[in-house]
């Protein structure tokens, strides 16, 4: 029988130790062969690299690394089952009785209860929220984890042993061998641990960075909703609100169980505070498919041109391949040349003012690019009809006429830029936002006031602007090439005279809760067989009975959470007969048709396959 291949690295491990190469040897080898050095994080492969060190044979290192894991595996069963060594020593020591046992169960779970573990930990069950989330960063944040210098001392420690070992290795007793790996192994078990708590800390650090700033995000638009509401009521300007607070809305799809803030968002009076939405928030769990799909979304039509650094860091650290490209306002035309006579001082902090040179502060026009108020008032007044008019009149104002422009804000530094007008960039803070900014013109803060140059030259970059829309364009072609045959097909479908068409499974729902549900304030309701239908079913039920409340889930062959209710199996329907249920799949319609006649309750049950079961 042929020999079966070992993989590239293991043969050349396997060589190793046959011929007794150094560790320096083994890792130039495998280098050579385009295969990973041994790393000395990596619990198993700290035993091969000390067994190299040291000039071991195999079946050497294999004895001492067998002697270790045994000594693990024993430490490891007794503190994951401590229960199982305490009810065994307990069984020789008294007599075999059920009181016995079931006191000694007792006494673990009080103080399993006593010893619960802190959600800081990053040790949890069940659904996991933001909150949680929060507490484990901060708690974790004043630990000290190992840094990127674990590897250099595991194999500086690794060096030292080496030297410190007699001259002649093999020399050395297998008993003072076995002692020095144990001893080593263990001495270094914590930093493999610190190593793996590491991960997980910045994968939760930026997963909570990256949700909560969408959350602040919905804040603002909340904050801007509630302002132009408490004001002038029903506006233009209010419908813009409400539109921008449900898309912020729809942006947080990695938390669960938004249905009463996504009803909140199509009111147009508000009754729930912002401390009360950012509380629901808090404690809203995640949404592990959501934040699967979210990055997921992002790969798909990677690599992604990001605005800012700290975006593009974002992406990067969760492997998702990106590159910074700056704002798409900064590849505006640059403007003709010609004689411009006005300073434009926009949105500048207090702090300036006393910094300006006369000749800037007695002849500066000062605007502002932030409005608040009835915004449909502003734009009659302004003389026009859209918010994007307006952008267009502002624009074209510092385009004809602006010899220089002072401003915080960014989105009216950098089309300025773009146009050729010399700009002055202020802020009190300087911001991630702002970091790509300074390839062009400097930003100057707070403490930098009066360094500032106030004859700044245009800034020019023809070039770069057409390398920038070059790539966009291309992209842009690429994506249409790829998805045209799909488009055409999809459109040929399409393009016909439609006719309003209804979902069976609503059908059938509308028409059971509008008979049985009619009138009535209070109303319980659960959903039987967890299917793909079953959101859909939900959704509905939210969206036009916001009163109607889950309470129980049924799943006869899986252990499964549906919107945070644990399921439980049908043998409980009887602590819930004054709930409504909706049977959502195939098989569980059969079953809860018959168990619901066995009950004599067929009027709080409804199938969305209909009653297509007769004969059960």
């Amino acid at each position: 029988m042929r020999k079966k291949q070992l993989p590239k690295r293991i043969e050349i491990l396997r060589k190793a130790f046959e011929n007794k190469w150094s560790l320096e040897a083994v890792n130039k080898e495998l280098e050579d062969n385009l295969c990973e050095r041994l790393y000395a994080r990596n619990i198993y492969e700290a035993g091969l690299i000390y067994a190299f060190c040291l000039g071991f044979d195999y079946e050497n290192w294999k004895q001492l690394y067998t002697a270790y894991e045994e000594e693990r595996k024993d430490a490891r069963d007794y503190i994951q089952s401590p229960e199982k060594n305490i009810i065994a020593t307990y069984k020789k020591e008294q007599k075999d009785t059920k009181e016995c046992i079931q006191s000694l169960e007792q006494n673990m779970v009080t103080t399993y209860e006593k010893k619960r573990v802190p959600s800081y930990s990053g040790i949890w069950s069940g659904k996991i929220t933001l909150k949680q989330i929060y507490e484990y960063i901060m708690y974790n944040s004043k630990e000290n984890f190992q840094t990127g210098t674990v590897t250099e001392e595991l194999e500086e420690k690794l060096w030292k042993e080496q030297e410190n070992t007699l001259p002649d290795k093999t020399s050395i007793g297998f008993l003072d061998k076995k002692k020095n790996f144990i001893a080593f192994m263990n001495e270094n078990q914590k930093q493999f641990s610190e190593v793996r708590e590491k991960a997980r800390y910045y994968f939760c650090k930026y997963l909570y960075f990256y949700i909560e700033e969408r959350c602040e995000n919905y804040y603002d638009k909340c904050r801007t909703e509630e302002t132009e509401e408490k004001i002038y009521g029903e506006s233009l300007f209010l419908e813009y609100c409400i539109q921008a607070e449900k898309n912020a809305l729809n942006q947080l799809t990695m938390l669960k169980l938004l249905t009463p803030l996504k009803n909140e968002a199509k009111k147009a009076k508000v009754s729930l505070s912002l401390e009360q939405r950012k509380e629901y928030l808090r404690n809203a769990a995640l949404s592990f498919r959501g934040i699967f799909n979210e990055f997921n979304y992002f790969s798909k039509y990677s690599p992604i041109g990001c605005r800012d650094e700290r975006t593009m860091e974002l992406f990067r650290k969760a492997g998702i391949h990106a590159y910074l490209q700056g704002c798409i306002s900064a590849t505006l035309p640059q403007r003709p040349q010609g004689v411009y006579e006005r300073i434009y001082v926009v949105d500048i902090p207090e702090t300036l003012n006393r910094y300006l040179p006369q000749n800037i502060s007695d002849n500066a026009i000062y605007l502002s690019q932030q409005f608040y108020g009835n915004m449909e008032e502003h734009l009659i007044k302004e003389s026009c009809e859209t918010i994007r008019e307006y952008m267009k009149k502002r624009l074209k104002l510092y385009r004809d006429t602006a010899k220089l422009v002072i401003t915080s804000r960014l989105h009216c530094a950098v089309p300025c830029i773009a146009m050729g007008i010399p700009v002055i960039f202020v802020c009190d803070t300087y911001l991630s936002s702002y970091a790509w900014l300074e390839k062009l013109i400097p930003v100057y803060t707070r403490n930098e006031f009066a360094k500032i140059d106030w004859n700044p030259c245009a800034i020019e970059y023809e070039e770069m602007k057409e390398v920038i829309l070059n790539n966009a364009s291309r992209r842009l072609k690429d994506t249409k090439e790829k998805y045209e045959e799909i488009i055409k097909i999809s459109e040929f479908y399409e393009n016909r005279v439609k006719r309003d068409y209804k979902n069976s499974y609503i059908m059938r729902i509308d028409e059971f809760v509008s008979k049985e549900w009619k009138g009535k304030k209070e109303i319980k309701y659960g959903i039987w067989g967890i299917t793909q239908s079953s959101d859909e079913v939900y959704n509905w039920i939210s969206q036009n009975y916001p009163n109607a409340v889950l309470s129980v889930v049924i799943d006869e062959f899986r252990d499964i959470e549906f919107k945070g209710i644990k399921a439980v199996k049908s043998e409980e329907i009887q602590k819930y007969r004054d709930c409504y249920f909706f049977a959502t799949g195939n098989s569980s319609s059969i079953a809860a048709q018959k168990k619901f006649k066995e009950l004599g309750l067929e009027n709080r049950f409804c199938s969305v396959y209909g009653k297509l079961y007769k004969d059960v």
